[in-house]
């Protein structure tokens, strides 16, 4: 990513992405600010002030054209680059998150899973051998920095600050358990499943 692009429209960037995407097989030509409102829940002003940072804003009355959008999202900010991942955890969660990571192979590549149960290390799942959390110093892809927690919540820290050691700096913890982070270079996302639903639930209700 060559510009400058805050923070929070960075973590749009996908979603817009995405759509851009959704709207192509469905055969859209062309998509106005407004309409994608409807569509993301995202204020127009928002989108249109995203937009600009990648310096094209579309034609007032005519909206954006969606094979364009996919271009500049894909050269620009290289949002269509598969990136390896691994994996800390293997339980009913973890399982899910492997399934849908072999599934969904258009975003990123599961390179290596880690458990500490004896019954599982050594077997393999999706065509990845599953290995040894405590040699992970000596197993671990050098090639990948970024993880996917999710372990019991009173180990994420743990785990979070041994990887950081071993020169990983992109997270994200689904272990519903706080990760504490002071470094800039070091980016975490907490994705906590009943903290969305009770937001949702909240939502919900407020539309009442």
């Amino acid at each position: 990513m060559s510009k400058y692009v805050p923070f929070a429209t960075r973590k749009r960037l996908p979603i817009y992405y995405r759509m851009f995407k959704t709207l192509k097989t469905r055969e859209y030509q062309t998509i106005t600010s407004n309409e994608l409102e409807k569509i993301l829940k995202i204020d127009a002003r928002t989108i249109r002030r995203d937009f600009s940072y990648i310096g094209r804003l579309g034609r007032q009355g005519y909206g954006y054209q969606v094979e364009e959008m996919i271009s500049i999202f894909e050269d620009e900010f290289e949002l269509n680059v598969i990136e390896p991942v691994i994996l800390l955890g293997f339980g009913h969660l973890g399982y899910a998150i492997a399934s849908y990571c072999s599934k969904m192979n258009n975003i990123s590549v599961l390179a290596q899973i880690y458990e500490v149960d004896k019954k599982l290390i050594g077997t393999k799942k999706y065509g990845i051998e599953i290995l040894d959390y405590h040699n992970i110093e000596k197993s671990v892809d050098k090639n990948v920095h970024m993880a996917i927690i999710a372990v019991m919540p009173q180990l994420a820290q743990e785990i979070f600050e041994k990887l950081v050691l071993l020169g990983f700096n992109g997270f994200i913890n689904f272990s519903g358990g706080e990760i504490f982070n002071d470094r800039d270079d070091i980016i975490v996302y907490d994705i906590d499943i009943m903290q969305v639903l009770q937001s949702l639930i909240y939502d919900l209700r407020a539309e009442y």
